[in-house]
């Protein structure tokens, strides 16, 4: 997933590159609406969904909504990180989608607007999770005047469909 690449970090031991194609997307630096259009499609092309548009048109949504939060809320100095992993066995197909940030957190940055949060991150989740707690930029998916609904949307897309959010 190239992880060590990122960290500028010499690997000891021997590694054997694998294609990406259709197995996995390696680790990317995610900083620009483009680079969030670019991720969205290389996921899209793991997830095999030509026939299923409801479905990509969903993941596609929860990915979207995920990255621009941290580029609208986060102050994360180097932005997403996101790889995924395509798990494909017998009867079953998985697929893992990894979104992370090192951004100011969503506890001190909801905390600005409701203090009864303080040091508190399962209540910040909970606020987070709820529509109407933040605001949106205009945008892929989004519009000003959304309310902050996409964390839960996304959430509900993910209990809908039998995944983890």
């Amino acid at each position: 997933m190239k992880l060590f690449e990122h960290l500028g970090i010499e690997y000891p031991n021997q590694v054997t590159e694998h294609e990406e194609a259709g197995r996995f997307l390696a680790l990317r630096n995610v900083r620009t609406r483009d680079d969030v259009r670019g991720v969205i499609a290389d996921v899209s092309a793991l997830l095999h969904l030509d026939r299923d548009i409801e479905a990509l048109a969903a993941v596609q949504y929860c990915m979207s909504e995920l990255l621009r939060n941290v580029l609208e809320h986060s102050n994360s100095p180097d932005g997403a990180y996101v790889c995924a992993h395509n798990y494909s066995e017998a009867n079953t197909q998985r697929v893992t989608i990894a979104i992370a940030d090192c951004g100011v957190g969503i506890t001190k940055h909801l905390g600005r607007a409701y203090h009864d949060i303080k040091n508190d991150d399962l209540l910040a989740l909970r606020y987070a999770m709820q529509p109407g707690v933040t605001g949106a930029v205009s945008g892929t998916y989004g519009t000003p005047d959304n309310a902050g609904a996409g964390l839960f949307i996304t959430r509900c897309i993910a209990k809908g469909s039998g995944g983890v959010f």
